[in-house]
């Protein structure tokens, strides 16, 4: 068997040349006056703002730090902050000297490569914090001692190459710290300082010390002990004498960056040329603050009143950014006093009123294109909802109410065709295609219109009572619309649309999603009913036979693509197929959806609907790109730049130079296919929180070794892997050598990992993470853990009361025979006693292991070591009513109910972790209001819980699961301080076996993980609610599992919702 493969069909001359005069005739609509130099790109960086005003107090941060291994150090007016990416953690300057009252407004902040954070305050002198002690140590200024620090304001830090550290001062000058003998150096006028009031300091590749004053900059050469003013390759000094230079940034090429406080800015060469003032003269955006190159194609330009972008090589200015109240993904402030840049590539910007924001996208690979600016435009509220790149590049973009978009290639708004003109009525524009004769066809609410060139009065056709939801004009002339309601055709001759039929005449019904013709003339049509092809000269649908195993997942047709080497690839609500082969009446596919969720690690589901090919084969939707050849999928995320809002099925299109575009609510995705590379960042894991116990413990005890006491109980270690450009995409795994088996895999939600009740011994903590793609990271967190044992399991306890019996016997036996005869039994019964007390410690042991230290409740090892031997009863029960012919029994059923509770982050965020912890443990208390003795209550990991009711019917589940969903949200949890706090959970649940009658279809995890997705559509359906899996039909758990995440209905499923009305 053979496939056949298509390609797209091309147009005759006479539709090249109507194309063609359809692109003149819209020209004049758009004509604009030519210009010298191309106008600016549409591409706008996305910010995204962090934290609020109690992570960064009035949204000011003074200066930023990124260290070694990639945390983000954060100075704000009231101290230093540290951000893992998920939290915002106040450090507090608790040095045993700190002045009482002194303000802790942050000016300087260095993150130097031994890891330590050095700080200048306004009144708390020179200040290093060492995270991994723990311990704070301050640098003061001392009159007594003139190697001392010098006394002033600290307005800059900086690291030389030697590892000393530079400290300038307003007023005060600039001093070196040797870190061998803790001596300050101080320079002055005597050794060339040309002001004492420094500004900035920073080190170049080559050792120079560059220094900003305000009188201009300086230089101290490597080696050298007096600073002077920078010499130019052709011997001239150049100082900017009498100016006040706020910021200095040594580049790559050598060259030197420098900012002054009028707004000057000058790029100093290092070997050739003279410097050039790269400004033409006071800049509209005032003072320069802060210079960063951020990639090989950008230097950025923090200024008073917003950002320049700017080209390294020559400092030609690509784009000035101003906060604007109406761009919310834009600058949120304009005072822009930091820009870094960590080593994953996310840019840091922070500033005073902007706070903290996060910048992913620094090019132009994929970004989107913003509303218009003229309220006016059609394009100001860009909801677009289907997009046509004509024949001479231009764009047609048809939108929710406001008409449709005449775009330019560089899609720049040209002209529109307004709703309530030229024919054009209200309501969405979802199709547009154009004909090979030239003229556009648009599918407006239930009808089509034709427009014969951008200015036409539109003639318009009826389509049936549905929505037109997909047009496609093939080579030979007819219109074929595809709609809510089934599929039309408009001949080339006739007047008016015809329902499409299959072979025996009834009609297509549904939605038609979409729509292509194949180079042999085949349409191919994808319904929710299924995929169809009509063969060339026929005007009805033809019948499938799939191959066996080789069909369609899930007959729900949401994209299809023909690839350029002629391959049909369809998407589903099920995920990715692909045609491996077509004989004309029977088609194999190759289904790509189970592979696709293994590598993101979550359920098959749509791929995007919006199939498109790039010039390397891989195929791309809104959602991601999947790479065949190398079996790869890269999911794009708001960290790529997807930022559209709801992404439109059906809205979408290639433009002629390869670059791929995708309609949502807020704008049009593009991608630039050529210039995209998926983060290959392999982050490290760093520890950020640790208890011992029920007790907070700083971090410091991690070294050298965790040391865990016999009455401690056991230990948690939260963690965090610092790809923070999309941290909760980030997964984890861990795994305690000498204790667990395997890896314990776990997502951002739940970062901890949590023992208790070990053994005595050594042991080695591993966690691994992996950047937002999924990727692991070879990077490992290692934490050794010492667990010591109680004085009974220590040796020499167990020394002590072996010795003391035999001691206690020999004396017996020597103080009279006749006595120790008679009471022998009595002593062999106390032995037997001690024995009984030690088998019961090491019972109890053995059971802590399986408990949370935290809740008293079981632990997930627990459910893993114990629910096979539960299975195998459940399953024998069922297969033994099987086998006497007798009904299944009811009450044999093993239910999972999984339990959330709601907002809880918000109680840790309000109240702090001792809150969260008191809310879990009373959680436990209402949880045994509920289910029996006989039930496993489990922690399954943060705030979650599973329930494994054994012996149950699922017929009294909906009861269960709402008495579990009322005792939560009835009545209040009290924390530690005695405050009252509201909380609700959401539930789901699903019964083991899914089918009575197939008691061996499915594992226990399977279901575990329906039942999961059943409380995450609780949640995705208002919170304190429950969603239940009463049984299903023999099909794939996945396929469920997709059912229930999509909210679809699924006739093979038996579910249940509440609270009821």
């Amino acid at each position: 068997m053979r496939a056949t493969r298509w390609r797209l069909g091309g147009v005759g001359a006479l539709g090249l040349v109507l194309g063609l005069s359809f692109g003149l005739v819209l020209g004049p609509a758009s004509a604009q006056a030519p210009s010298a130099t191309p106008p600016p790109s549409l591409f706008e960086p996305h910010f995204e703002t962090l934290g609020d005003g109690a992570s960064i107090p009035d949204g000011v941060v003074s200066t930023l730090g990124v260290d070694p291994q990639g945390m983000v150090w954060i100075g704000t007016s009231v101290g230093l902050v540290r951000f893992d990416g998920h939290s915002f953690t106040p450090v507090a300057l608790n040095a045993p000297d700190r002045r009482t009252g002194g303000t802790t407004f942050i000016r300087a902040l260095l993150a130097a490569r031994d890891g330590r954070i050095w700080l200048g305050t306004e009144s708390e002198g020179l200040s290093v914090y060492d995270p991994v002690a723990d311990r704070w140590q301050v640098h003061r200024h001392t009159p007594q001692q003139p190697d001392s620090l010098a006394p002033g304001v600290i307005r800059t830090i900086a690291e030389d190459r030697g590892g000393r550290i530079w400290v300038g001062f307003i007023g005060g000058g600039l001093q070196m710290l040797d870190p061998a003998s803790g001596r300050f150096r101080t320079y002055g006028a005597a050794q060339g300082l040309p002001d004492p009031r420094v500004q900035h300091v920073s080190a170049d590749a080559d050792g120079n010390l560059w220094v900003g004053t305000w009188n201009g900059v300086a230089v101290l050469p490597a080696g050298a002990e007096r600073l002077s003013r920078p010499k130019l390759p052709d011997g001239q000094a150049f100082g900017l004498e009498g100016q006040v230079v706020l910021a200095l940034a040594p580049m790559p090429d050598g060259s030197v960056w420098v900012g002054t406080q009028d707004g000057a800015l000058w790029q100093v060469p290092r070997t050739v040329g003279s410097p050039r003032r790269l400004d033409d003269g006071p800049s509209t955006l005032g003072a320069v603050q802060a210079i960063s190159r951020v990639s090989e194609r950008q230097v950025w330009i923090g200024r008073a009143a917003g950002i320049e972008i700017r080209q390294p090589d020559d400092g030609r200015l690509q784009r000035a950014l101003r906060p604007n109240i109406a761009k919310p993904w834009g600058l949120a402030g304009a005072d822009i006093r930091s820009l870094v840049r960590d080593p994953g590539g996310v840019l840091w910007v922070g500033g005073y009123g902007s706070g903290l924001q996060r910048v992913n996208t620094l090019d132009e690979a994929v970004w989107v294109r913003r509303p218009d600016a003229d309220p006016q435009s059609v394009m100001a509220r860009p909801d677009v909802r289907s997009l046509l790149v004509l024949r001479d590049g231009s764009l047609w973009a048809g939108t929710s109410d406001g008409g449709i978009a005449l775009l330019d290639a560089q899609l720049r708004t040209v002209g529109a065709i307004p709703s309530g003109q030229q024919g054009l009525g209200p309501g969405r524009v979802a199709a547009l295609a154009q004909a090979p004769d030239g003229r556009v066809w648009a599918g407006a609410e239930a009808r089509v219109l034709v427009f014969a060139h951008a200015r036409a009065v539109a003639q318009s056709y009826a389509v049936g009572p549905g929505r037109v939801r997909r047009l496609l004009a093939d080579r030979d002339g007819a219109i074929w619309a595809g709609t809510q309601d089934g599929l039309y055709r408009l001949a080339p001759t006739a007047t008016a649309f015809v329902r499409v039929q299959h072979q025996d005449g009834r009609p297509l019904t549904g939605d038609v999603n979409a729509l292509v013709q194949a180079t042999d003339g085949t349409v191919w049509v994808g319904a929710e009913t299924g995929l169809y092809p009509v063969p060339a000269g026929s005007d009805r649908l033809a019948r499938i036979a799939f191959g066996p195993d080789a069909g369609l997942v899930n007959p729900n047709v949401l994209g299809l693509l023909l690839d350029r080497g002629g391959r049909l690839w369809v998407d589903t609500t099920a995920g990715l197929h692909r045609l491996r082969d077509w004989d004309g009446q029977t088609a194999q596919m190759e289904y790509l959806g189970h592979k696709l969720a293994q590598a993101t690690h979550t359920v098959p589901q749509a791929f995007g609907a919006n199939l498109l090919e790039d010039e390397r084969g891989r195929i791309w939707t809104q959602r991601g790109v999947y790479d065949p050849r190398e079996q790869r999928l890269h999911v794009l995320s708001s960290a790529d730049g997807v930022d559209i809002g709801t992404a439109w099925f059906r809205s979408y299109a290639q433009t002629l130079d390869g670059r791929l575009l995708f309609g949502g609510s807020r704008g049009v995705l593009v991608v630039q296919p050529r210039d995209f590379q998926p983060s290959r960042f392999e982050p490290p894991v760093v520890a950020t929180g640790l208890r011992v116990g029920a007790q907070e413990r700083p971090l410091s005890q991690l070294q050298p070794r965790l040391l865990v006491g016999p009455s401690d109980g056991g230990f948690t270690l939260e963690f965090a892997a610092l790809d923070l450009s999309e941290p909760a995409r980030n997964r984890f795994r861990y795994r305690l050598l000498g204790h667990d088996g395997d890896w314990i895999e776990t997502t951002s939600r739940t970062r901890q990992a949590s023992y208790g009740g070990l053994a005595p011994g050594r042991y080695t903590l591993q966690v691994q993470g992996s950047n937002r793609n999924g990727d692991w990271s070879s990077r490992l967190l290692i934490v050794d853990v010492e667990v010591q044992p109680a004085w009974w399991q220590a040796w020499w306890g167990r020394l002590l009361m072996v010795a003391g019996v035999l001691l206690g016997t020999l004396g017996l036996s020597h103080w009279r025979t006749r006595v120790l005869r008679q009471r022998q039994s009595q002593l062999e019964a106390r032995v037997a006693e001690a024995t009984r007390a030690l088998e019961a410690k090491t019972r109890e042991l053995e059971d802590s292991a399986l408990t949370d230290p935290l809740t008293g409740l079981r632990n997930r090892r627990f459910v893993v070591q114990r629910l096979d031997d539960d299975l195998r009863l459940v399953r024998r029960q069922f297969e033994e009513a099987q086998r006497r012919g007798a009904p299944p029994p009811s009450d044999a059923d093993l239910s999972f109910v999984m339990i959330d509770i709601d907002h809880f982050k918000r109680v840790n965020d309000e109240h702090g972790h001792p809150a969260g912890d008191a809310v879990l443990v009373q959680m436990r208390e209402r949880l045994q209001e509920v289910f029996r003795e006989s039930d496993y209550l489990v922690r399954w990991g943060g705030e979650e819980f599973l329930v494994v009711a054994r012996g149950t019917s699922r017929e009294g589940l909906p009861e269960l699961a709402e008495r579990a969903r009322s005792v939560v949200a009835s009545r209040p949890f009290f924390l530690p301080d005695g405050t009252a706090v509201k909380a609700s959970c959401s539930i789901g649940y699903a019964c083991f076996p899914l089918n009575r009658a197939q008691p061996r279809a499915e594992h226990w995890s399977e279901v575990v993980a329906l039942a999961d997705a059943a409380l995450y559509a609780a949640k995705r359906e208002g919170r304190n609610r429950w969603v239940g899996v009463q049984s299903a039909e023999a099909a794939p758990v996945l396929e469920l599992i997709a059912s229930v995440n999509a909210s679809l209905p699924d006739a093979r499923m038996q579910i249940e919702r509440g609270p009821k009305a």
